[in-house]
């Protein structure tokens, strides 16, 4: 792509399934990790009976769906403001104050 041709139709269904995975997992990173001390009743997407590959499948199929994606995004936007009271154990590399919704 970056030399100007074009990706064949294998190559793009690999590239979508790939940011897909990207993006789910990151969606699974920051509500597990980064919201991992908030009180477990604001923790709307617990299930503790998932594996992590389990549950990224979960959120991809979430945003899949554009109300549930929607209501995914709102649900943890809500969240973001309880950083400050409970903030994650760990710094992440992303900064979870940027606009990340």
């Amino acid at each position: 792509m970056n030399l100007g041709q074009y990706l064949s139709k294998d190559e793009q269904e690999k590239a979508k399934d790939v940011w897909e995975d990207y993006i789910s997992g990151n969606v699974r990173s920051l509500l597990y990790d980064s919201f991992e001390n908030i009180p477990e009743e604001r923790k709307f997407w617990l299930n503790k009976s998932l594996a992590t590959h389990e549950s990224v499948k979960l959120f991809e199929q979430k945003l899949h769906d554009p109300e549930k994606g929607e209501m995914l995004v709102k649900q943890a936007r809500e969240c973001v403001p309880l950083l400050e009271a409970y903030p994650p154990r760990f710094r992440y590399a992303r900064n979870t104050d940027d606009k990340i919704f």
